[in-house]
């Protein structure tokens, strides 16, 4: 039975703290460090670590702040994961949609990675900033987004290449509803076997929506977005090296 929104919010949450207990005893995961790390202190992540195999018949899984080492088994894919991302950024949390779930042609990978802002009393604290989702079936520009309940637009699009790939880079918005002012920026585009999109939101925040209302992930404003970084993101993708290299 699909779990609602509010019932899967607190799976990621009780995900991420049995995960911050299994640090205590020596995992590097960045999305179990708890909000509020001294500076310093805290373990930037680019490549996203592995942790054990789900079982296979699992409609909906979160591996946290790490991969499984079945997620090409689990997703019919090898994710791909950036190189390179900015000095305050890090890997977050990851979440796998099969196609049970999905009831599209395929199953869906999403990624976040987070921004290291300031908090209160010299401390750093992590927001997700940027996403990347993942499926060998195509979806559109705003597939599985939404802002608070408000319609998301695109307000501009362009043709431009990712990797010699035909790419489409675009801007969005949220209109009507009681939203918050909600403007955004992405690139998506499409390899031989995966459509790619990674994007980015400027102003406001938005939701990851999966079916009806089932929210997953929320990512808040990063400001200094932009094409260019987002290309430069994009450019640096490998395929995920799985559990030690392999």
């Amino acid at each position: 039975m699909r779990l609602r929104s509010t019932m899967f919010a607190h799976v990621l949450k009780y995900t991420a703290f049995l995960t911050a207990l299994l640090c205590l005893t020596g995992c590097s995961a960045f999305a179990a460090t708890p909000r509020g790390t001294p500076h310093g202190a805290m373990d930037r992540i680019v490549i996203p670590p592995c942790m054990s195999p789900m079982p296979t018949y699992v409609e909906q899984w979160t591996g946290g702040s790490a991969l499984p080492q079945n997620t090409s088994e689990l997703l019919g894919f090898r994710p791909l994961v950036f190189a390179d991302v900015p000095a305050d950024m890090t890997w977050s949390s990851d979440v796998g949609f099969s196609q049970q779930w999905t009831k599209e042609p395929g199953p869906l990978f999403h990624g976040a990675y987070g921004h290291l802002v300031p908090r209160p009393y010299n401390t750093l604290g992590m927001e997700n900033t940027i996403a990347i989702d993942e499926a060998s079936h195509n979806f559109g520009l705003l597939a599985y987004m939404s802002a608070n309940g408000s319609k998301l637009r695109v307000t501009s699009q362009s043709a431009t290449t990712v990797n010699g790939r035909s790419a489409t880079l675009f801007h969005f918005a949220a209109t009507g509803g009681s939203s918050q002012s909600v403007t955004g920026i992405g690139l998506l585009w499409r390899t031989d076997a995966l459509t790619i999109r990674v994007t980015a939101v400027t102003a406001g925040e938005y939701q990851m929506v999966y079916t009806g209302s089932e929210s997953f992930d929320y990512f808040r404003a990063w400001p200094e977005a932009s094409g260019q970084q987002l290309m430069a993101l994009a450019s640096s993708l490998i395929p995920w090296p799985g559990c030690g290299g392999s």
